[in-house]
């Protein structure tokens, strides 16, 4: 009896994993919708240079920071993607992606300042959790 009972917790710990697991990839792959400004195609480059620390990351396992590094203190920051998930703002995000988005993914930067604003783009490579 007593292993029927584990067995039914157990069932319930991979049924949990797999929903959480359907979760995060059913929201990960969802295109941000912010509107972004137009660009201001005089401004000077608010933007120094847009880094991340890994620019390839497996599919709902891995995740990779990018940092955006600008010459200005008073800004505004906006981040898009066109698939994946962004965790976080300000100058340093999180992104992260479920499988439905393996492949080359771009993460935007805009950076706004006293009516001017630039942005910077970056590729992050997604492969397959399931790839070797």
């Amino acid at each position: 009896m007593k292993f029927f009972i584990l067995m039914k917790k157990q069932m319930i710990k991979i049924l949990q994993a797999v929903i959480l697991i359907a979760l995060l990839a059913g929201i990960s792959c969802s295109k941000n919708d912010n509107e972004l400004l137009p660009d201001d195609e005089n401004a000077p480059g608010l933007i120094d240079s847009l880094v991340t620390r890994i620019d390839t990351i497996r599919a709902m396992k891995d995740t990779t920071s990018i940092t955006v590094y600008t010459n200005k203190s008073d800004v505004k920051i906006q981040w898009s993607t066109d698939h994946g998930t962004i965790l976080g703002g300000g100058k340093r995000i999180v992104y992260y992606s479920g499988e439905c988005c393996v492949g080359g993914n771009t993460v935007t930067c805009r950076v706004t300042s006293a009516g001017q604003s630039s942005e910077k783009s970056i590729k992050i490579h997604v492969i397959s959790y399931f790839e070797e």
